[in-house]
């Protein structure tokens, strides 16, 4: 019974220590821009500019002919 809890013990320690490891973070950045493209952020609206930095939850809108090029850290691309 001892044997079990100190397992059960060690086990929550490698867990809780594994929540403080960070992980890969999330880079994504406006590559390139073409016509309205805005991004609603936390309720408010960010115009688009070359470099920003998105966050998760952001949403992207581009008006009619509006082109954006998303840049992800890898250097992998995607155009909306």
């Amino acid at each position: 019974m001892f044997k079990q809890k100190r397992i059960i013990s060690i086990l929550f320690i490698l867990f809780l220590i594994l929540l403080l490891i960070p992980t890969e973070s999330f880079s994504v950045q406006v590559g390139f821009y073409v016509g309205k493209v805005t991004i609603l952020r936390k309720g408010r609206i960010v115009r688009a500019r070359y470099g920003l930095q998105l966050q998760g939850g952001d949403i992207i809108k581009t008006g009619r002919g509006g082109v954006i090029t998303l840049k992800y850290h890898d250097g992998s691309k995607v155009k909306i």
